[in-house]
């Protein structure tokens, strides 16, 4: 039986977004390392936290670009919750 289009795409799209997400990772740290092998020869602690500024900002940057999970809507969230209550007590979710 063939998969529907719709979940080989979303597969699809899930797979290329870890990858663009590793690749993104992959050029930060090579560029880190880079810049801790280029310090200047005379150690300073402004070139080490300015070197840690611009490794916080390209995880910043590759965090920032990808899809975050919507939050769940009013039905989802009171369903959730009447779940939870007829369940109380045992330790099973939805």
């Amino acid at each position: 039986m063939p998969y529907p289009s719709r979940v080989i795409a979303e597969h699809h799209a899930r797979i290329v977004r870890e990858k663009a997400i590793h690749r993104g990772l992959i050029t930060l740290s090579r560029e880190i390392a880079e810049r801790a092998y280029e310090a200047p020869p005379q150690w300073t602690p402004d070139y080490a936290d300015e070197s840690i500024a611009v490794a916080e900002y390209g995880i910043a940057k590759i965090a920032a670009r990808t899809v975050h999970k919507p939050e769940p809507g009013k039905a989802e969230t009171l369903s959730t919750i009447l779940w939870k209550l007829e369940h109380q007590g045992r330790r099973l979710d939805p």
